[in-house]
């Protein structure tokens, strides 16, 4: 993902469930670039004054010349005399702006109405507001809304991107070789199956794909089905 790595200073809190908490520590090593784009890095954090049960992980980004975003997946607090199922899991999966101070519960999983950080909550809800803009693609009564511009987080890597060609390369070669052997010339559209096997099997939707019912449900969800809304009458056109 682009600018989701940072050269800032990183700094963590643990805190417990029953509200004891570390000091601030810095996390890093003095003799490796971390946190970069797409690593997963380790740290040893000694004496901490917590030893197991952290409920509450506190992030901070310094605030340095040069203004940094930090997109963060998820940490994960192994402690060192317990079991690895006994470790503190903290999905991020959100940036943390310069000089933010990010807190996260375990697991990420609270109601709103009893999250401890309300303030935080309604910050992100805005920002993302702002991220997730919805605009008409097409003119028309049944246009429905798409995101404008798709954040970065959401987007594929470019390594990701250039493995899906590479592969869709090498299968689209072989797989046109074969059905040029294989297959005779398309006389009609139920000779489209003829393209199939066990590595591209026939889609689900070959067998409904002429209905009335199946051509406008695809009509009326579009690309995104999440856009659904409730029909109240038809168009007079």
């Amino acid at each position: 993902m682009q600018g989701s790595g940072v050269d800032a200073d990183v700094y963590m809190t643990l805190v417990k469930s029953d509200g004891d908490r570390s000091k601030e520590v810095k996390v890093g090593c003095r003799w490796r670039d971390d946190f970069e784009k797409g690593s997963e890095d380790h740290f040893d954090i000694e004496n901490p004054g917590i030893r197991e049960d952290v409920g509450l992980v506190v992030i901070r980004l310094d605030e340095g010349p040069l203004v940094q975003n930090w997109f963060v997946e998820t940490i994960k607090i192994k402690y060192q005399d317990l079991p690895e199922d006994r470790s503190s899991i903290f999905p991020i999966h959100r940036w943390i702006k310069d000089g933010e101070r990010l807190m996260v519960i375990k697991n990420d999983s609270t109601l709103p109405q009893e999250d401890p950080y309300k303030e935080q909550r309604l910050d992100e809800l805005a920002r993302k507001k702002q991220i997730y803009q919805l605009e008409k693609k097409f003119d028309g009564q049944l246009a429905i809304p798409q995101i404008k511009e798709l954040p970065a987080e959401q987007e594929f890597s470019n390594k990701y991107r250039f493995d899906v060609l590479v592969k869709r390369g090498a299968i689209y070669a072989i797989e046109t070789f074969a059905v040029h052997l294989t297959t005779d010339r398309w006389k009609s559209l139920d000779d489209i199956v003829n393209v199939y096997n066990k590595t591209m099997p026939i889609p689900y939707g070959v067998q409904n794909w002429r209905s009335d019912k199946t051509f406008a449900a695809q009509r009326l969800t579009g690309c995104n089905p999440s856009q659904i809304r409730l029909c109240t009458e038809i168009p007079s056109k």
